[in-house]
């Protein structure tokens, strides 16, 4: 079973999140993958790259997700803090 097999993939906590704010982080996290295309922005990114970053895979990505950070009250503005594009959950 995964949770015996793998007991590092799952926080022992959880954590609910009003209607409001899943709507805030999707509005946050959306706008992301548009800039994230725009050819000035991946011109600008691509000068400071490695040359690997400029492989332009077929597939978009594995296990996108998006890292929010909560403030000390349920009133704060949730901060994106990380965009993982990596597929290392599935380890």
């Amino acid at each position: 079973m995964i949770e015996t097999d793998r007991p590092h993939l799952f926080s022992g906590s959880a954590v609910f999140v009003s209607s409001d704010m899943s709507r805030t982080w999707r509005g946050s996290s959306l706008p992301s993958s548009a800039w994230s295309r725009l050819p000035a922005y991946r011109a600008h990114v691509l000068a400071y790259a490695a040359d690997v970053a400029r492989h332009a895979p077929k597939a978009r990505g594995v296990f996108l997700g998006y890292d929010f950070h909560l403030g000390s009250n349920a009133k704060s503005i949730p901060q994106l803090i990380e965009i993982n594009t990596n597929a290392g959950a599935a380890c």
